[in-house]
C-alpha cells in the first residue's frame, strides 16, 4: 500500500501476475539458455530476484550469506580470513569492471573476470558486459 497526503488513505496498486523470479525463469532458465538467473540493485549489489524458482534453487545457486574465507595477499604466501559479502564484491565489479582485493564471489564461489566491454551491442541497445569464470561455473554480467 502506499499513501499520499495527510488524510493516509491507502492507494492499493495493483499486483503483478508475476514475480521478478518468475519473469526471470521465464526469460533465461526456462529457455534453456542459462543454468540459474538473478537480478541485482545497481545502489548496492543485493539480489532481489533468482531463478529457478522451484524450491527457492536459485538462491541457492546464485547467493550465499556473509562468509568467512582464507584469501592468499599479495605476497603470494600469506593468507588472510576475510568475511566476504557477495553482494559489495558484485557492486565492486559493476562499478570497477574488476574484482576488488578480495576477489569476487557469488554463492559461495570465487570467480575471476576474463572479459569486460563497455559498449556490448545487444539488439537496438548498447551496454556495459562482464563475463567471470571459476571452475565449471561461468557468470554474464
Amino acid at each position: 500500500q502506499v499513501y499520499f497526503g495527510p488524510s493516509r488513505n491507502p492507494l492499493t496498486l495493483p499486483q503483478h501476475a508475476m514475480s521478478w523470479d518468475d519473469s526471470l525463469q521465464e526469460w533465461t532458465t526456462a529457455t534453456g539458455n542459462a543454468e540459474a538467473a538473478a537480478l541485482a540493485q545497481l545502489a548496492d549489489g543485493a539480489f532481489y530476484a533468482a531463478c529457478p524458482t522451484a524450491g527457492e534453487a536459485g538462491w541457492g545457486i546464485v547467493y550465499k550469506e556473509d562468509h568467512e574465507e582464507e584469501i592468499l595477499q599479495a605476497d603470494g604466501e600469506t593468507v588472510k580470513k576475510v568475511v566476504i559479502n557477495e553482494a559489495s564484491t558484485l557492486l565492486s565489479v559493476v562499478t570497477n569492471g574488476k574484482a576488488p582485493s578480495e576477489g569476487f564471489w557469488l554463492g559461495g564461489n570465487k570467480y575471476r573476470i576474463t572479459r569486460t566491454d563497455d559498449n556490448e551491442e545487444c539488439g537496438d541497445h548498447t551496454l556495459k558486459w562482464i563475463q567471470a569464470n571459476s571452475p565449471k561455473h561461468g557468470v554474464h554480467i
